[in-house]
C-alpha cells in the first residue's frame, strides 16, 4: 500500500498582511503532479487544513478545486482529511456526506456517546479490484481524547491481515518543535501511546521527522510551506510504501515555494545599515518575504521600518517585520522555556520565571495568593 502523507497546509494565512493565495495555490498544484505521478493508494491530510476556524470563501474554494483536482487525477484513491487545531471541526463536518459523494472521507470531530466509533474513525483502502489494501485510523485534533486506550481499542478493530495506518494530529512526547512560534496545545502523548500501527501520519509539528522511540514507524511530515520565518527546515510531502506489517519505506517529495521566507543576515543580527546592504545583495531573484535581524543597542530610527520597505520594494520583494536583538535580549533567554519544560512547571512558577523575566522581580505574597485563589476556583469549576 502506498500512501502520500501530508498536513499543515494552513491555506488563508495571511503573513504580515500579505495573502499568500499564489504560493499556496501553487504548492496544491505541485501536490496534483504528485498524485498524478506517484498514482497513491491514499492520500492522508493530517489537518491544519486551514489557517483559521473561519477561512474566506476564496480560500474554501481554493480547497475545493484542488480536493476534486486530486481525485480527477488519481480517481480509485482513498482521501482522507481530518481537521487541526487551527481547523473548526464542526466547519469540516458538516460537509462530510458531500465530500463522501466524491469519494473523499472528512473527519472533524472525534466519535462520542452513541456515536458508531468504526464508522467514524476506520477507512478502508482497496485497490481498483475491491481487494483490501488496509486500513486508515483517521483522529482529528481533540483537546481531551476519550480515554486513555482510545487509540489501541481503534487497533483493535482494524483488520490486523493488513497494514494499519492512523493519522492524527497531536503532539508526540520528544518531538522537535523547532520553528513555533506556539505549538497549539500543550498537552503531548508518548510514543508508547500510539504503539502497534504500521505507520502513524501525525501532522502539528511543521518540521518533518520520524519520532524516536516509536520505531522509525511515527512520523510527522511537516508542512508544505512555511508558516512563519523560524520553520527553517525542508518543506515536503512523504510517500510511504508499505509492505505487510514490515517498517515502511518513506521517501520525502520536496515542495518549491515560489515566495520564501528569508531573515536577513541569516545568522548573527547586524545594525539596521549592514542588515540593509545584505538585503540590496540577496541573490534570490525570486519575490521574497523578508525578516530583518538587527542588532541595536539603542531604539531604531523612527525612518527604520520605512527605509526597509523601500529597500525591499526595489529589489521586488516583501518586507515584513525585524527581529531586534539588544544586550539585554540574552539576560531574558534564560527565561524562554520549551514546551516540555513548560509541562513541568506549575502556574505559579510560571508565572514568576515570566515576571523575572519581564520586570526582574519576585512575585510577591500577594500576587502568589491571588494567582492561588484563581487556581482553586478553576479547579472546583473542572469538578463541578
Amino acid at each position: 500500500m502506498k500512501i502520500l502523507h501530508t498536513s499543515d497546509w494552513h491555506l488563508g494565512q495571511v503573513l504580515y498582511n500579505y495573502d499568500r493565495e499564489e504560493e499556496q495555490t501553487a504548492f496544491l498544484l505541485q501536490l496534483e503532479q504528485i498524485v498524478r505521478q506517484e498514482q497513491p493508494d491514499a492520500l492522508l491530510v493530517s489537518g491544519d487544513v486551514f489557517h483559521t476556524p473561519a477561512p474566506s470563501a476564496a480560500t474554501v474554494k481554493m480547497y475545493v478545486r484542488a480536493m476534486l483536482a486530486f481525485r480527477t487525477a488519481c480517481p480509485a484513491m482513498t482521501i482522507v482529511v481530518i481537521a487541526g487545531n487551527h481547523d473548526s471541526a464542526s466547519r469540516i463536518d458538516c460537509d462530510r456526506e458531500l465530500w463522501r459523494v466524491a469519494g473523499i472521507t472528512v473527519v472533524g470531530a472525534v466519535a462520542r456517546g452513541d456515536d458508531d466509533v468504526a464508522a467514524r474513525h476506520l477507512i478502508p483502502v482497496h485497490d481498483a479490484g475491491g481487494e483490501l489494501l488496509g486500513t486508515i485510523v483517521a483522529v482529528p485534533h481533540c483537546y481531551r481524547l476519550p480515554g486513555d486506550a482510545f487509540f489501541a481499542d481503534l487497533l483493535a478493530m482494524a483488520d490486523r491481515s493488513r497494514p494499519v495506518v492512523l493519522m492524527a494530529h497531536l503532539t508526540i512526547t520528544g518531538s522537535d518543535i523547532t520553528g513555533h512560534d506556539n505549538i497549539g496545545m500543550l498537552d503531548s502523548v508518548p510514543p508508547a501511546v500510539v504503539a502497534g500501527y504500521d505507520y502513524v501520519a501525525l501532522g502539528h509539528i511543521h518540521r518533518p521527522q520520524f519520532i524516536a522511540g516509536g520505531e522509525h514507524r511515527v512520523r510527522y511530515c511537516g508542512s508544505p510551506v512555511a508558516v512563519s520565518f523560524d520553520e527553517q527546515c525542508e518543506h515536503s510531502v512523504s510517500l510511504v510504501t508499505l509492505n505487510g506489517h514490515d517498517v515502511p519505506q518513506v521517501r520525502t517529495i520536496a515542495i518549491k515555494n515560489v515566495c520564501p521566507l528569508h531573515t536577513i543576515p541569516a545568522s548573527e543580527p547586524l545594525p539596521l545599515s549592514e542588515a540593509l546592504q545584505q538585503l540590496e545583495a540577496l541573490t534570490d531573484r525570486r519575490q521574497c518575504y523578508i525578516r530583518l535581524n538587527v542588532l541595536a543597542a539603542e531604539a531604531l530610527p523612527v525612518d527604520a521600518h520605512d527605509r526597509s520597505v523601500r529597500v525591499a520594494r526595489a529589489h521586488g520583494h516583501r518586507f515584513c517585520t525585524m527581529r531586534v536583538t539588544s544586550p539585554r535580549s540574552s539576560e531574558r533567554e534564560q527565561y524562554s522555556l520549551s514546551a516540555q519544560q513548560l509541562q513541568e512547571l506549575s502556574p505559579i512558577e510560571v508565572a514568576q520565571r515570566y515576571v523575572a523575566g519581564r520586570q526582574g522581580r519576585d512575585l510577591t505574597e500577594r500576587e502568589q495568593q491571588m494567582l492561588q485563589s484563581v487556581l482553586r476556583q478553576i479547579d472546583e469549576e473542572d469538578h463541578s
